[in-house]
């Protein structure tokens, strides 16, 4: 099972708008993109556990 801490904070590339980030602070979405996010970390943690490829 794959896990992550996903943290919210400012990113100053977007003039410190609020973006949700993966523990390697690679930025997944804007704060107020919520639907996007959870997309994002829900492929993501898929990738990492192995289920993306296996088709669980």
């Amino acid at each position: 099972m794959a896990g992550d801490v996903i943290m919210c904070a400012p990113r100053s590339s977007d003039d410190g708008r609020w973006w949700f980030f993966t523990s390697w602070r690679e930025p997944i979405a804007p704060a107020d993109e919520i639907i996007n996010a959870a997309v994002f970390i829900l492929g993501y943690l898929g990738k990492r556990s192995g289920t993306a490829e296996s088709g669980r």
